[in-house]
């Protein structure tokens, strides 16, 4: 990870003691129950790398349309 630069995934576990609750925000899966959170454009990105790979010669069909398609309905979640 470069200087400045969100991590690709962040694990957030929160861990109850007797006087409150601490929230521990990591990038790596320092506790068992941590609940893994991944940046959405890695996430697009590296499903996109998975469809041109995968999908595209699979069906036939331009892998450039497949992952364009697949981008859009993203952002429109």
């Amino acid at each position: 990870m470069k200087l400045n630069e969100a991590p690709e995934k962040i694990h957030i576990s929160i861990v109850p003691n007797a006087l409150n609750s601490y929230t521990y925000i990591t990038c790596g899966k320092d506790f068992p129950n941590a609940v893994e959170y991944v940046r959405t454009d890695a996430f697009i990105e590296k499903a996109c790398k998975w469809l041109e790979k995968n999908i595209a010669e699979a069906t036939g069909i331009d892998s450039y349309t497949i992952t364009e398609s697949f981008k859009q309905a993203m952002k429109k979640g």
